[in-house]
């Protein structure tokens, strides 16, 4: 039995691009379903749409009222979210971000929370995608596997910036060797997801790709400064 699944019998292209279609069409019948039967910013089972969302939303709203350092505070934060989404028994959803992604949760919160929410997970997915072409030239299947990938449900349904850190990292080590002023540009706004970041410069130093890392240097502390000067030393 073992035999007759083995992958080059039984994971063909046909399959891998009929499953998919299925999970794309899951994926856009789950969130439609999401949406429509949502009340307000709150979908049908009691949470914020899009979830995670809702902590930075949240955040950049109290940045942008002059409550900034309050964002860490999560009971405060809790009674923001509450308020925002006009629901005392809301999930709660902490801001656990280093300061500088305080600086795109702001600009997020700038418009309403469903547009910013659509508008943050199709410019990020959209990255991605754009970075999967890049590696992927001639893979005619590429962007529909990668959209019919499970995780691109779980990112959507729950608001999440997993789009925007693959596409920086993707896309800083794809370009690490052609464009390594850019590429370290893009490795240095991992800055917020350190993390994931964490073995970068050791990579890069490895490969004696002295300009990448001085961009990416210089990215990760350019954005701590311009947090600092925005919002002072108590953020």
């Amino acid at each position: 039995m073992i035999d007759r699944l083995c992958p080059d019998q039984f994971i063909t292209p046909e399959r891998v691009r009929m499953t998919a279609w299925l999970m794309l069409a899951a994926t856009l019948i789950g969130l439609a379903y999401l949406f429509a039967t949502a009340h307000g910013t709150v979908d049908s089972l009691g949470r914020p749409l899009g979830t995670d969302f809702s902590n930075v939303w949240t955040a950049g709203w109290m940045a942008d009222q002059g409550q900034a350092t309050q964002a860490w505070n999560w009971p405060a934060h809790y009674e923001v979210q509450k308020a925002i989404h006009h629901d005392p028994a809301i999930p709660f959803y902490g801001w656990h971000y280093p300061p500088p992604f305080l600086i795109l949760a702001t600009l997020l919160a700038q418009i309403p929370y469903v547009p910013a929410l659509i508008l943050w997970q199709g410019l990020t997915l959209g990255g991605a995608l754009m970075v999967i072409r890049y590696v992927l030239p001639d893979q005619r299947d590429a962007l529909l596997i990668a959209l019919g990938a499970p995780v691109v449900m779980v990112c959507l349904g729950h608001g999440q910036n997993a789009f925007m850190t693959a596409g920086l990292l993707g896309g800083g080590m794809g370009l690490l060797d052609r464009r390594p002023w850019i590429a370290g540009m893009l490795l240095g706004a991992l800055v917020y997801k350190p993390q994931f970041a964490v073995l970068i410069p050791v990579l890069i130093i490895a490969r004696g790709n002295a300009r990448a890392f001085l961009a990416a240097g210089l990215t990760s502390a350019g954005l701590c400064l311009l947090t600092l000067l925005i919002w002072g030393w108590p953020v």
